[in-house]
């Protein structure tokens, strides 16, 4: 990504009068109803607080890097508001400011998979916070499908009646 081609432009598009301390509200357009500032760089939509972070360090992020704000403000753009982590880090700075609510975080609370198999670091897979997948039930639903594929492709094979070739064609 390319910093947005008029840097004066983009910054003049918060709102930085509350001084360094305070959150500076981007004023631009924002993705749908998420909160979110959005700016246009190489002709794609892009979050105003991502930009706006690569431009005051000046690197890029990576694909697995997201932008977090430590105000809770989706529309702050403040550098000084911002750092990057992971989703993981992302999702676990909100369960610790209490934010996490709604049908997805239900499973941050979670300590066992319905079978009672306990959730930890050998016994799930996912990302631990959102989802969650019991690596034993998953194992035996896996063994369990195997079997039932290898007992049906052999009795598939047994009962499949033998062909003649069509006319005409050669074995």
């Amino acid at each position: 990504m390319h910093p947005p081609t008029d840097l004066s432009r983009f910054w003049q598009m918060m709102d930085a009068s509350a001084g360094p301390e305070k959150c500076w509200p981007w004023q631009g357009a924002f993705f749908g109803r998420t909160g979110y500032g959005s700016v246009q760089v190489d002709r794609r939509a892009r979050g105003a607080h991502r930009v706006a972070w690569q431009i005051h360090n000046g690197r890029q992020l990576r694909p697995s890097e997201v932008v977090c704000h430590s105000c809770d403000n989706r529309a702050c753009c403040n550098p000084a508001h911002l750092w990057v982590g992971s989703q993981r880090d992302n999702v676990q700075d909100m369960i610790g400011k209490g934010r996490a609510e709604g049908a997805g975080h239900r499973n941050t609370l979670k300590t066992h998979c319905p079978r009672g198999h306990a959730y930890d670091a050998a016994g799930q897979r996912g990302n631990g916070d959102v989802f969650r997948v019991c690596s034993i039930c998953s194992a035996a639903q896996k063994l369990a499908w195997k079997r039932r594929q290898r007992s049906t492709s052999a009795h598939v094979a047994e009962s499949a009646p033998c062909r003649e070739p069509k006319k005409g064609y050669a074995r």
